[in-house]
């Protein structure tokens, strides 16, 4: 609990660096999805291997994944980064 709670911590401190134009923290996003896809794929095959039918409860976790991949694309298109190079 207290590691969902300190992942949840840093998203919101992650996402207010992204608002200030620092450029670090889209590698901190990066960084963290890629750590919430190795979690999520750890979780799948561990189920996966326990029984044959994957829960649907996993649905909520793998809509999240999708909107966070469209959100990086869009952290690190071109104009995101005009954006974050305009930024003092």
């Amino acid at each position: 609990m207290l590691q969902t709670l300190g992942f949840v911590v840093l998203w919101f401190v992650v996402i207010a660096y992204l608002l200030r134009g620092q450029a670090w923290a889209r590698i901190a996003t990066l960084l963290m999805i890629v750590w919430f896809f190795g979690n999520l794929a750890w979780s799948l095959f561990r189920v996966a291997g326990s029984s044959f039918a994957i829960d649907a409860s996993f649905a909520i976790p793998v809509a999240a994944s999708v909107l966070r991949v469209a959100a990086l694309i869009l952290l690190f298109g071109r104009e995101s980064n005009a954006w974050f190079s305009s930024r003092p």
